[in-house]
């Protein structure tokens, strides 16, 4: 398992593929209370996401630890907000490309998030080689509709992008992200 170093920066060799399903960032980091926000009401003019600057380097660290495979993992907490993130294994057939979560992740999660009086607000995904926009089965498969799906966008690994959405009965709503960085253009 990778450790949390003393500035507070993460090694990135984590094995993710060794973190139980009940393990969380929350046990091996410290995540708990890290400002992740998750608007329940996109109309109220807040950012749908909202998250710090170490938050922001975790989440691309775990996404570029499994590239070339799609990542996932899973939020909870009280309406609106992330108290915990939960990495889980992707277990889709073809992980370059899809993901999926084990039904006893699924079950493990919803559990967790029912004993404490929550719920699940975020879902977590990277697009290893494409743009950070949920896909036809990204679409098809949301299944927690007062989450916010972000989606992390690693085709440039040097200026990945971060992008969410809230998802319900198939109509994608593209929401605000505040905190993680626009990515300078490209220079040629």
């Amino acid at each position: 398992m990778s450790e949390l170093e003393g500035d507070g920066s993460i090694t990135t060799d984590i094995d993710w593929k060794n973190v139980t399903t009940s393990d969380s960032l929350t046990a091996l980091f410290g995540w708990q209370g890290q400002g992740v926000i998750a608007s329940a009401d996109p109309a109220d003019g807040a950012p749908g996401l909202a998250l710090n600057p170490k938050l922001w380097e975790r989440l691309q660290a775990f996404g570029l630890t499994e590239k070339p495979h799609e990542c996932v993992g899973v939020g909870l907490g009280p309406a609106g907000e992330v108290h915990e993130f939960h990495p889980v294994e992707n277990v889709h057939e073809e992980p370059v490309t899809r993901y999926e979560i084990a039904a006893n992740d699924q079950l493990r999660l919803y559990r967790r998030a029912q004993e404490q009086g929550w719920e699940i607000t975020l879902v977590f995904h990277t697009h290893p080689a494409t743009e950070p926009e949920p896909s036809v089965t990204d679409v098809a498969n949301a299944g927690w509709p007062g989450a916010v799906y972000a989606i992390l966008g690693l085709a440039d690994p040097v200026r990945p992008k971060l992008r969410a959405w809230r998802i319900v009965d198939d109509v994608v709503s593209e929401l605000g992200v505040a905190g993680a960085p626009v990515p300078p253009p490209a220079v040629d």
